[in-house]
C-alpha cells in the first residue's frame, strides 16, 4: 500500500527507524554534556543565585540522573502497555516539558523540577529506543546499527561541548538558554519521524496482534506476508514471547535464591556481573569529566573559562575518534582485556593527574602553572582509554552474560545501575573538587586500579562465544573465581566449544565449518527452486567416477556440470525446505500413522531410517519419487564399512580405528532394526519389505548425503517447520512445538534433494546459506562451461569419509590418526577439573573419548627437527606436560599457551624429548597392530576394499611419519661435545663431554675410582657386568660435587647428617654451568628432608658404600673424598635423573659399524 510508511519498505524503512533511534541517542549524548558548559556560565550562576554554592550546583546537575533512573524503570512499566512508538512519544513529550522549564527558569526550584522531568523523559527514551531499533531491523544489520547509535551518542556529547563553547562568546542569558533550547532540534526530528514508523512486531505479537506484526515483518523485509522467511520469523517471535511468559523470573525470587528455569545457571551471579560492569563504568570517574570537565579545568587546573570550554570541546572530538578503535577490536581483544587495559590506563591517568594537581596547589611551588597545564594531557589520555574500553563493553556485557529468561531484566537493571551511580558521581564531584581539592582524584585512581583484579578474578569472557556457549559454561562451572579457568578467560572462542560444534556438524552433515560461518552472514536472496536450477547454467549429469577409485562403478551416480561459464559468487542452487526429508516429516505424515502415533517408541535416528524405508517401499506414490530416482538402489554395491560382510573385506580394516567404530555402530543399528520391526508388527504393518539390506541402505543414504539439523534450526525457537502432503497432493506447512523436546530430539539428520548430488573436493570454495525456508549453495571459484561443479563436504579425514560416504582420498591433507591417552593419576585429575573440565564426563569421571587427539598428516618438509611439535595437537602436548610434571613430583602449573611455553621457554623445552618419547611409545603398538595383519599380496580386489586400502595406508603413513619426525628430533640431540645446547649422552659420551668442559686431569680420578671398584674401565665390559646404570648415577653426582666443591675435605669428616645446603652452592669460578644441568625436580637444598622413594634410597645406600670404597682406594681421590656425599644426594640427583631423564635409544656404534641400543641420559644444559 502506497500510504503505509509513505511507501517505504525494506532498507529504506529501516533507515528511517534508524534516523529516529539515532536521533534519540544523539539527544542522550547531548544532554549528558550540555550542562557541563552551562554550570560554568556566569549569567546562569547569577540568575539562579548559586555562585560559590558548589553543593547546590552539584545537586542541580546530578538530579537529572535521578530522573533518568526513574524514567528507565518507568519504561518497563508503561512500555509494555503503550508499545515502543507511543512510549518514545510520551518520553519525548516529557522531555519537551522539562526542556521548557529549564530554558525559562529563573529559580533553583524550577530548574530542579525541569531537570528531573527532562531526565524522566530521557530515561524512558533511552530504555526504549534500542529495543525498538533491534526489533524492527534485519538480523544482519542489528549489530552495525547499535554501533552507529553508540557513535552518535558520543557525537551528541561532542556537539554539546562545541555549542556551549560557541555561545560562551555571547553575553547574557543567551549563553546558557540557547544551548538548553538546542535539544528541541532533536525533539522535532523525533516528532516528525516516530508517529508514522512501524510498531515493534515483537510487542504486537505479545499483545496478540499477529496480523499487524506479520505485515510489518513483510514491510521490513521488503517482501510479502506469504514469504516463508516472514512466516518463520513470525513463528520465532511467537516462541520467544511464549518463552518469556513461561520462564518469567521475578527479581524478588532471585534474591531468595529461587531461579526458576534458570536454576543451576548461576543466574544471580550473572545478573550481578552485568550490573557490576555498569557500576564500574560510572565509578571509573567518567562523569567527573563528562559533566564537569570545564569546572575541573577551571578549578583544579586554573585555566580560564574560555580555554576550559575550548579544551573540553576538543577533548570531546578526541573521545569520539578514539572510541572508534574499540569497535573493530572488541572481539579481537575480548571483554576482559579491554576492561582491564582500560582500567589500568585510566588509573594511571588519574594517578598522574593527582600528582600534578597536588603540586599545582602546593604553596610556594615554582612550577604550579606548568604541572597544572601538563595534567590536561592526561585528562585527554583518560578519555582515550575510556573510549576504547569502558565506553561500550559495560553496555554490551549485561545482554551477553544473562540467560534468555533474564536478558531483558538484566539489561534493564544494568541500565538502572548505571544511572544511579551516575547520579552519585555527579552529586559528589563539585563538593569533592571544592573541599578535597587534589585528594579528590585519589578516589578515582584507587577505584580504576581496583577494577583490574576485580575483572581478572571474577569476570567471565564473552567475546567470540555464542550465547549458548555462555549458558553452557555457567551450567557446568560454578566457581566464582575464574582467572585460572581457560574456558572463562580466553579472548578467543575456546577450542573445546569449536570442536564440540564441528563434531556435531561433521557427525551428520557435510557442512564446511568455514562455509557455515560465511553462511551466517547471508540473508535475503531471490528464490530458485530445485527445478529452476537447471535453467541457470547448471545441470546434473551421470557420473562414473568415484573418489579414491581408478575403476568405474557399476551404477552411475550424479554430478554437477556447468552448461555455461560460472563466475565466483554464482548461485548454483536454492532448494526450498519443503522438499527436505527427516524424522520431522514422519512425525506429521498422515499416510504413515505408525510413525506419528508411536514416535516415542523409536530412537530419533531410527525413526528417520524407517521413514525413508517406508517412502522408498511406496516410492511410486511418494512425494520424493524424483529424488529416489537419483539415488543408488539398495541392490547397488555400496562401500561404507557397514556393508563389509565378507572376511576378506573386513581384513582391510583390521587394527584400524574405523573397525572398532563400525562394529559399535553396527551393533546399535541392529538393535534399532529389531526394535523398529517389533513396533511396526504391533501396529499391524507388514514388515516383509523392511529388510536388513534396505535398512542398511537407508542408514547409508543418511550418513553419506544428509545435513545436520543445526543448519536449519530456527534460532531460539520452539517452532520447527516441517511439511506433509495433503490428500490433494499439496505440501502443507506444519509448525512443531519443540520447546519441551529433549536435546537429542533437536539433533538429527536432514536430506536435501539436489543439494546432495555433487562430488566432494577439499579444494572447492563454496558458500552454504541456510536461510529460513531455503538452502542455497554458491561457488567462489570460476568454472568453465562443461566443467564439474564440486562441493566441499568439509575438512574430513579418510576415517570420516569412509565411515560416512564410502570413499577415501589419496594423500588426504585432512587425514588423521586418533591417539587416546589413559586416565592420569587422581591428584592430577583434580587439578585438571579446574582448568580443563572438557576432559570429564557429566558425572565428573575422566572421559577417554574427550582425551582422544587427532594427529594430522605432517608436512613433507620440516626445516628444523623441533618444528614437528608445531604440527602436533597443542592440547595433547599440554596434557603430556602436566603428566610429566606430576610424575616428577612437581606442583601443578597451568599454561594458557602451552606450545609457546614448550618451544620458547628454557624450562619448557626440557620436556620436549620426554613428550616425544611418550608419543612414540603410544603409537608403536598401533603401528605394529596395523603391520601385522596378513593382506593379499595383489592388493584390494573390490570396490569396498579399495577405499579401505587407501584409508589403511594413510593411517600407517601418518603414524610412521610422526614417529620418524619425533625420532629425528631426539636423534638431533646426539651432539658432539663442542656443540652447545641440550643433548642425549651415553656413558662414554658423558665422560667425553665432561672432559671437554673441564680437563682430562679432572676426569682421571673418577675413572680411577671406577676401575678400582669394577676392575675395568671398558664400557662394554661394564655394560655386560650390569654396571652401566650405576656408573651413570655416580658420574652425574661426581660431576656436580666436583664442580661445586667448596673444600678438599675428606669423606670421613662427614656423616649422613651433613648440611646438604652446601651441596648446591658453586664456589669455583667455573662451577655455575653444572648448576644449570640440574632438572627442576632435583632439590638438593632440601633433599635430606624429603621422603625419598624407598627403593631409590635403598639402592643409593648401596652406591654410597661404593663411594666410600673408591675414596679409600684412589690416591688423591678427587671428589670421591668430598664430605657432601650422602645416600640422599645420590638418590635425589643421580637416581632421579636416571629415573626421569634416561631412556634407551639407537645410537651409532663406537666402531662406526651401524647402530646399537644404548642407555642415554638427557642433559638440558651442559
Amino acid at each position: 500500500m502506497k500510504d503505509r510508511y509513505f511507501g517505504y519498505k525494506g532498507g529504506w524503512l529501516t533507515f528511517w527507524v534508524t534516523v529516529a533511534c539515532a536521533t534519540d541517542m544523539t539527544l542522550f549524548g547531548y544532554d549528558q554534556g550540555v550542562f557541563g558548559g552551562v554550570i560554568v556560565t556566569d549569567d546562569f550562576l547569577i540568575t539562579l543565585g548559586i555562585v560559590g554554592n558548589t553543593s547546590l550546583q552539584g545537586t542541580i546537575t546530578a538530579i537529572y540522573d535521578i530522573g533518568c533512573f526513574f524514567g528507565a524503570i518507568a519504561a518497563f512499566v508503561i512500555g509494555d502497555w503503550l508499545g515502543r512508538k507511543k512510549t518514545i512519544l510520551v518520553g519525548t513529550t516529557i522531555m519537551s516539558v522539562g526542556a521548557i522549564l529549564q530554558i525559562t527558569s529563573y529559580s533553583v526550584a524550577q530548574m530542579i523540577v525541569g531537570r528531573i522531568i527532562a531526565g524522566i523523559g530521557n530515561g524512558i527514551n533511552t530504555a526504549t529506543a534500542p529495543p525498538w531499533q533491534a526489533e524492527t531491523s534485519k538480523a544482519s544489520w542489528r549489530g552495525k546499527l547499535i554501533v552507529i547509535e553508540l557513535i552518535l551518542n558520543i557525537a551528541g556529547f561532542s556537539l554539546s561541548n562545541w555549542v556551549t563553547f560557541g555561545f560562551s562568546f555571547v553575553p547574557g542569558p543567551v549563553a546558557w538558554r540557547v544551548p538548553l533550547a538546542f535539544q528541541f532540534i532533536f525533539i522535532a526530528v523525533l516528532y516528525a519521524t516516530v508517529p508514522w514508523l512501524p510498531e515493534s512486531p515483537r510487542w504486537l505479537v505479545a499483545k496478540g496482534r499477529d496480523k499487524e506484526a506479520e505485515q510489518i515483518l513483510a514491510d521490513i523485509e521488503g517482501t510479502e506476508v506469504e514469504d516463508p522467511y516472514v512466516q518463520t520469523e513470525l513463528s520465532e517471535i511467537k516462541w520467544a514471547s511464549d518463552y518469556e511468559k513461561t520462564h518469567h523470573v521475578r527479581i524478588r525470587d532471585l534474591m531468595r535464591g529461587k531461579q526458576g528455569s534458570e536454576g543451576g545457571t548461576c543466574a544471580l551471579r550473572r545478573l550481578l556481573l552485568g550490573m557490576g560492569a555498569q557500576a564500574m563504568q560510572q565509578l571509573s570517574g567518567i562523569n567527573v569529566t563528562s559533566y564537569y570537565l570545564p569546572t575541573v579545568l577551571i578549578v583544579s587546573v586554573h585555566l580560564s573559562n574560555r580555554m576550559a570550554r575550548l579544551l573540553a570541546a576538543c577533548n570531546s572530538v578526541s573521545y569520539l575518534l578514539f572510541s572508534l578503535i574499540g569497535i573493530p577490536n572488541v572481539e579481537r581483544w575480548g571483554r576482559r582485556k579491554m576492561l582491564m587495559y582500560a582500567a589500568a590506563g585510566q588509573g594511571f591517568c588519574y594517578l598522574i593527574i593527582t600528582i600534578l594537581i597536588r603540586y599545582s596547589e602546593k604553596p610556594g611551588y615554582s612550577g604550579q602553572k606548568e604541572v597544572a597545564s601538563a595534567s590536561v594531557a592526561f585528562f585527554f589520555l583518560y578519555y582515550i582509554f575510556f573510549g576504547i574500553g569502558f565506553q561500550g563493553v559495560p553496555w554490551l556485557y549485561p545482554a551477553e552474560i544473562n540467560g534468555l529468561a533474564l536478558r531483558s531484566k538484566g539489561t534493564a537493571l544494568g541500565t538502572a545501575t548505571n544511572w544511579i551511580f551516575n547520579f552519585m558521581v555527579v552529586e559528589i564531584t563539585q563538593i569533592g573538587i571544592q573541599n578535597l581539592k587534589w585528594k579528590f582524584y585519589i578516589t578515582w585512581t584507587v577505584l580504576n586500579l581496583s577494577f583490574v583484579p576485580l575483572v581478572y578474578f571474577f569476570y567471565v569472557e564473552t567475546a567470540g562465544r555464542t550465547l549458548e556457549d555462555i549458558d553452557g559454561y555457567f551450567r557446568e562451572h560454578h566457581n566464582i573465581i575464574v582467572f585460572r579457568d581457560k574456558l572463562a578467560t580466553s579472548s578467543k572462542r575456546p577450542q573445546e566449544y569449536i570442536e564440540k560444534e564441528e563434531h556435531e556438524i561433521r557427525r551428520q552433515s557435510s557442512v564446511n565449518p568455514r562455509a557455515m560461518s560465511l553462511a551466517a552472514n547471508h540473508r535475503r536472496f531471490s528464490t530458485i527452486s530445485a527445478e529452476d536450477a537447471r535453467t541457470s547454467g547448471f545441470d546434473a549429469t551421470a557420473d562414473t567416477k568415484e573418489h579414491g577409485f581408478d575403476k568405474e562403478i557399476p551404477e552411475a551416480g550424479y554430478r554437477w556440470q556447468a552448461k555455461a561459464p560460472l563466475t565466483p559468487g554464482s548461485r548454483i542452487t536454492t532448494v526450498p525446505q519443503s522438499v527436505a526429508l527427516s524424522y520431522l516429516n514422519a512425525s506429521v505424515d498422515d499416510n504413515f500413522p505408525v510413525f506419528r502415533d508411536r514416535r516415542h517408541e523409536f530412537k530419533i535416528e531410527a525413526l528417520g531410517f524407517f521413514y525413508l524405508m517406508a517412502q522408498y517401499i511406496h516410492r511410486e506414490r511418494s512425494f520424493w519419487k524424483p529424488y529416489f530416482d537419483t539415488l543408488p538402489s539398495p541392490e547397488s554395491e555400496l562401500t561404507t564399512p557397514l556393508w563389509f560382510d565378507d572376511a576378506e573385506d573386513l581384513a582391510w580394516l583390521e587394527g584400524t580405528d574405523v573397525l572398532h567404530t563400525m562394529l559399535g555402530r553396527r551393533e546399535a543399528y541392529e538393535r534399532y532394526y529389531q526394535d523398529g520391526l517389533r513396533t511396526l508388527r504391533s501396529a499391524g504393518v507388514d514388515t516383509k519389505p523392511y529388510t536388513w539390506n534396505l535398512f542398511r541402505w537407508s542408514i547409508t543414504m543418511f550418513t553419506s548425503r544428509s545435513f545436520s539439523s543445526r543448519a536449519i534450526a530456527p534460532q531460539e525457537s520452539k517452532y520447527w517447520t516441517t511439511y506433509k502432503s495433503t490428500t490433494q497432493g499439496r505440501r502443507q506447512t506444519v509448525l512443531l512445538d519443540m520447546s519441551h523436546a529433549p536435546a537429542e530430539d533437536l539433533d538429527f539428520s536432514v536430506l536435501f534433494p539436489v543439494q546432495d548430488a555433487s562430488n566432494h573436493s577439499n579444494d572447492a570454495h563454496v558458500d552454504w546459506a541456510f536461510e529460513p525456508g531455503r538452502f542455497s549453495i554458491s561457488i567462489n571459484d570460476p568454472v568453465e562451461a562443461g566443467g564439474e561443479v564440486l562441493n566441499n563436504y568439509g575438512w574430513k579425514g579418510n576415517d570420516e569419509l569412509l565411515m560416512g560416504y564410502g570413499f577415501c582420498i589419496l594423500d588426504n591433507p585432512y587425514d588423521t590418526v586418533m591417539l587416546t591417552l589413559k586416565p592420569p593419576p587422581d591428584d592430577l585429575q583434580t587439578e585438571l577439573r579446574r582448568v580443563h573440565s572438557g576432559y570429564f564426563a557429566w558425572d565428573g569421571q575422566w572421559s577417554s573419548e574427550r582425551a582422544t587427539f587427532r594427529l594430522r598428516r605432517l608436512p613433507l618438509t620440516v626445516i628444523e627437527p623441533e618444528h614437528i611439535f608445531q604440527d602436533l595437537p597443542e592440547p595433547l602436548l599440554e596434557l603430556l606436560l602436566y603428566i610429566l610434571r606430576q610424575e616428577r613430583g612437581l606442583p601443578f602449573a597451568f599454561h594458557e599457551q602451552p606450545l609457546e611455553y614448550l618451544t620458547t621457554h628454557a624450562s619448557g623445552r626440557r620436556y620436549l624429548p620426554h613428550i616425544a618419547r611418550m608419543i612414540v611409545q603410544s603409537l608403536a603398538p598401533k603401528l605394529q597392530k596395523l603391520q601385522s595383519v596378513a593382506l593379499p599380496a595383489d592388493g584390494p580386489t573390490s570396490n569396498r576394499q579399495q577405499p579401505a586400502s587407501i584409508y589403511r595406508s594413510g593411517q600407517i603413513e601418518i603414524i610412521q611419519a610422526t614417529m620418524s619426525g619425533l625420532r629425528t628430533f631426539t636423534r638431533s640431540l646426539l651432539k658432539a661435545p663442542s656443540i652447545p645446547g641440550p643433548r642425549f649422552v651415553t656413558l662414554e659420551g658423558l665422560l667425553e663431554l665432561w672432559s671437554y668442559k673441564t680437563s682430562a686431569e679432572t676426569v682421571a680420578p673418577f675413572i680411577a675410582g671406577i676401575e678400582a671398584l669394577s676392575g675395568t674401565v671398558d664400557v662394554d665390559q661394564l655394560r655386560q657386568a650390569g654396571w652401566e646404570e650405576d656408573v651413570i648415577v655416580l658420574l652425574l653426582c661426581y660431576i656436580y660435587l666436583d664442580a661445586t666443591r667448596p673444600t678438599q675435605g675428606r669423606l670421613g669428616d662427614a656423616d649422613e647428617d651433613v648440611d646438604v645446603e652446601a651441596v648446591s652452592t658453586p664456589t669455583r669460578e667455573d662451577g655455575g654451568w653444572v648448576v644449570d644441568m640440574l632438572p627442576e625436580y632435583v632439590d638438593l637444598n632440601h633433599s635430606k628432608l624429603q621422603q625419598q622413594d624407598t627403593d631409590l634410597l635403598a639402592h643409593a645406600e648401596g652406591l654410597m658404600e661404593l663411594v666410600t670404597a673408591a675414596a679409600g682406594r684412589v690416591a688423591g681421590a678427587g671428589a670421591w673424598s668430598d664430605g657432601r656425599w650422602t645416600a640422599n644426594v645420590i638418590a635425589e640427583l643421580g637416581g632421579k635423573m636416571l629415573q626421569f631423564d634416561s631412556l634407551t635409544m639407537m645410537v651409532p656404534r663406537g666402531d662406526g659399524e651401524g647402530e646399537e641400543a644404548r642407555l642415554v641420559a638427557y642433559l638440558h644444559e651442559f
